[in-house]
């Protein structure tokens, strides 16, 4: 057919190291874009306009910011930050599964096997982390719910004090 063709010598130089510089590309931009699209969201959010429409007036929406109490604008922003954060973490690893299996198909590589073994990790991983996973979605939950946050007073049993910073496995006070 009509286009530019490659000689068959030159074939196994450009045909696969192109595809997978083609499918690198992808994936970092496609990792950009959600980066992007999650910040965007996450500064919504913390600045308390994520609910307001674009050509709603602007006026107001600072008016409604300046009359928050300044710690609830924090417990917000932290919240929208470390959930940010674990989707941006999220994204990232779903889109490096994603590149690495496509490109291992590029170089025929089979995939199938590589899958099977990964599954049987990730399940005895998963038995051994455990406790780490209850912990992270304890913490999403913690946040979501916002139980306690930054500035807020707390007793944890062995220790007490003003909460400083709130992560998901994480919380820091200060005695």
């Amino acid at each position: 057919g009509p286009g530019v063709s490659v000689p068959s010598w030159a074939e196994p130089l450009f045909g696969p190291p192109l595809k997978i510089v083609a499918i690198l590309m992808i994936g970092v931009f496609a990792r950009y874009l959600l980066h992007r699209l999650i910040d965007r969201v996450a500064e919504g959010i913390a600045s308390g306009t994520a609910g307001l429409a674009r050509l709603e007036d602007r006026a107001s929406a600072s008016t409604a910011r300046l009359v928050a109490a300044p710690l609830l604008t924090e417990r917000r922003e932290q919240r929208a930050r470390t959930t940010a954060s674990v989707l941006k973490s999220v994204a990232t690893a779903v889109i490096t599964a994603v590149v690495l299996l496509t490109v291992l198909d590029v170089l025929s590589i089979p995939v199938a096997p590589l899958l099977a073994g990964a599954s049987i990790v990730g399940v005895a991983a998963g038995f051994g982390a455990q406790s780490l996973v209850k912990d992270v979605i304890s913490g999403l939950f913690m946040m979501v719910e916002d139980q306690y946050g930054v500035g807020d007073v707390v007793d944890l049993g062995g220790a007490s004090g003003v909460v400083e910073a709130v992560g998901l496995r994480v919380t820091r006070l200060r005695g």
